[in-house]
């Protein structure tokens, strides 16, 4: 049971990651089309994108950094 819902969630998080760079690319189109406020909408989700990417890799390298330093002697 907990495999599924291990799959659920990663399927949830799959498509509500996919819809919001479906809206992220809108809002891109249409801020380079001049429409107002959009360029705020753009602005904001980037730096978002860009924080949560930054803390994901720092996680990974972190744990990296864990597991190879745990290995065999």
């Amino acid at each position: 049971m907990t495999i599924d819902r291990e799959n659920s969630l990663n399927l949830l998080l799959d498509e509500a990651y996919a819809s919001a760079r479906v809206f992220y690319n809108t809002a891109k189109a249409a801020a380079k089309m001049g429409v107002p406020g959009c360029d705020v909408i753009v602005k904001d989700l980037a730096e978002r994108y860009k924080k949560q990417f930054s803390s994901t890799e720092k996680k990974e390298q972190t744990s990296n950094t864990e597991n190879n330093s745990a290995g065999p002697k």
